[in-house]
């Protein structure tokens, strides 16, 4: 410590206690060495540094006495010797200081009072703070309700390298206007439009492929994945090779991956069908099984007639009578038909054989045989597909009232989700087995689009045929209609 021998009074100022370094560095232990022999290393916590010490001398009316003090010798000490201030109480000194790099502020301040001819020390402990650089934030969460996923896909099974397998995808999200978008891949082949919901996989490569389906919200992806199987084969070679139902592909029976189509009447029973094929006892059109019930009006085993008649067909469907024509049941052995009269013109004569009805003979009359009817066609199974589309129309009503049957097919879908496999028609499944096997790449949708009134298939045969009763047989100038619809 300095002292001066002059009569003014002085102030010595520390930046510690009793001059002390730990003050300056916080740390609150007390220096007891002596002033002179102190060197204060001014390095903070963090190894921040301080080059200079400001102090104020303010109180008891005089003008603040202000200065500064460069500890920036490692041999410095922070104090100050200051004279001629006038004797008195309630002088306050003030020092701060600040980091070099300004991240850290230090201050303290002391009351002291001044003794004439003497010299008061003052010691100043100064607390160092770091500038408080941290922000806030809000922070407020949200609740997103991921969607769900369903798929389907047939056949799981494919020839490799052109075999081609129809895919489907159903996203369901409970969140409102929410806008779902699709994205298939696979660990090997091809999709036709792999952002669509519906679309085709093209086995091009061997070997089990996993078709990976992704519906995303924007927000929260939600993934399914189904195993199918591409088998090398040499699908068209005329020879049923391991995995194959069939060889060679042919249109409406055995499609391009030498898989069978499953249609009513090829004499297999496939989902949904209960019987197959149709013989009208036991299996009706549609290859749904008939119950043998007396009173159904079809004649079945175990009946001799149907349905029960007074003084004819007992109440267990056996006849009374000897059969005859006109007594509504059909003697399997000498008719045809019996419709309970003997006239004709009704598609059953006066000797009960089958003749056209009046339909039949509007139809020979104003539709051309070339485009359309089922007898024509090539092979069986095709009639069958034929008549079933017919049938099925003409049981739902589904073209009653309409100008075009196609919402037999697409039913309360729009034409662009129809065209998009959304349909939904009642017909649906007997529309698309006979448009036949689809090209390679081509949904079965579009095959439909393009072969509906196309008489080289069987779909477009049963249209052209629905079309030509509803415009030639039933015009709407007719108040009863003359063909079925």
């Amino acid at each position: 410590m300095i002292r001066t021998a002059a009569r003014n009074a002085t102030l010595l100022a520390a930046a510690t206690l009793l001059v002390g370094t730990a003050a300056i560095n916080c740390s609150g232990k007390k220096d007891r060495e002596d002033v002179g022999s102190i060197r204060l290393a001014l390095n903070l916590p963090g190894g921040k540094v301080i080059n200079t010490v400001s102090f104020t001398i303010t109180g008891n009316g005089i003008t603040p006495i202000t200065g500064s003090i460069n500890v920036s010798d490692p041999s410095a000490t922070a104090t100050v010797l200051v004279s001629s201030i006038p004797a008195g109480t309630g002088y306050t000194v003030a020092m701060n200081a600040v980091s070099t790099d300004g991240t850290t502020t230090c201050a303290g301040s002391q009351m002291f009072d001044i003794l004439a001819n003497q010299t008061t020390a003052v010691t100043v402990g100064l607390q160092c703070r770091a500038n408080n650089n941290n922000g806030m934030a809000t922070i407020m969460g949200t609740f997103n309700q991921c969607p769900t996923v369903s798929f389907t896909a047939s056949p799981l099974i494919a020839s490799s390298p052109a075999g081609v397998i129809n895919v489907s995808a159903t996203g369901m999200d409970l969140d409102p206007m929410t806008t779902l978008t699709y994205a298939w891949t696979a660990t090997g082949g091809s999709f036709a439009a792999a952002s669509s919901a519906t679309t085709t996989y093209l086995c091009s490569a061997p070997g089990q492929q996993t078709l990976t389906i992704t519906v995303s919200d924007g927000a929260c992806p939600t993934a399914g994945t189904l195993v199918v199987t591409c088998v090398p084969l040499a699908c068209g070679n005329g020879t049923l090779d391991t995995g194959e139902e069939c060889d060679p592909p042919a249109s409406g029976t055995c499609d391009a991956n030498c898989q069978r189509i499953p249609v009513c009447g090829d004499s297999n029973v496939d989902a949904p069908e209960m019987c197959d094929p149709p013989n009208g006892v036991l299996c009706d059109s549609m290859c749904r099984g008939i119950p043998i019930i007396c009173g159904n009006m079809i004649v079945q085993p175990g009946e001799q007639c149907d349905p029960p008649q007074a003084g004819v067909c007992s109440s267990t469907c056996q006849m009374l009578a000897p059969p005859r024509c006109g007594d509504g049941m059909v003697n399997q052995a000498s008719e045809q038909c019996d419709d309970g009269n003997t006239t004709s013109g009704d598609g059953c004569s006066a000797t009960c054989q089958r003749e056209a009805t009046a339909c039949e003979m509007c139809e020979a009359q104003f539709c051309d045989p070339t485009l359309v009817g089922c007898a024509a066609l090539a092979t069986a199974t095709e009639q069958a597909q034929c008549q079933a589309v017919l049938d099925c129309v003409r049981m739902s009503d589904c073209a009653v009232g309409v100008p075009d049957p196609q919402r037999c097919y697409c039913g309360t879908a729009s034409d662009i989700a129809c065209l998009g496999g959304s349909a939904n028609g009642s017909c649906r499944v007997q529309i698309e087995a006979a448009a036949g096997t689809p090209d390679p790449g081509t949904a079965v949708s579009e095959a439909v689009a393009t072969r509906f009134v196309d008489p080289t298939y069987p779909l477009g045969r049963a249209i052209n045929l629905i079309n030509c009763d509803r415009d030639s047989c039933n015009p709407p100038a007719v108040p009863t209609a003359i063909c079925p619809l």
